[in-house]
């Protein structure tokens, strides 16, 4: 893909402008079709290339900068945890990422619902 698709498609997808980390953008379900269309092939592209090929998660400095999209600091310590139990690959990191971050946002959600239900 030339430099100018590139830049096209980025453009096309951009949905905020900032530094790293700046302003974690949070997107709410549902998505947009356009929006969830591209998330989807961007999920896979990203662990493909950036996981896999880049090896991502190889370094202890790039894991923990990594652990910095988490929400909260309880459960950057339990992927921390998770991740310290034995030698993965940088695909089972972030499979272990993932499957935190899920649990922990289902968990979110039903309290919101509690919450919720209540007021």
């Amino acid at each position: 893909m030339s430099n100018e698709m590139r830049s096209a498609v980025v453009s096309y997808c951009n949905l905020g402008v900032g530094n790293e980390l700046a302003g974690k953008m949070n997107l709410h379900s549902p998505l947009h079709p356009r929006l969830k269309k591209v998330y989807n092939y961007l999920k896979k592209q990203f662990v493909e290339v950036i996981i896999v090929d880049h090896d991502l998660l190889s370094t202890e400095t790039h894991r923990e900068r990594f652990l910095q999209y988490l929400p909260t600091a309880n459960l950057r310590d339990r992927v921390r945890n998770q991740w310290s139990k034995q030698k993965y690959s940088g695909e089972e990191l972030y499979r272990i990422f993932v499957e935190e971050y899920e649990e922990w946002n289902a968990k979110e959600k039903k309290i919101g619902e509690k919450k919720g239900a209540k007021a």
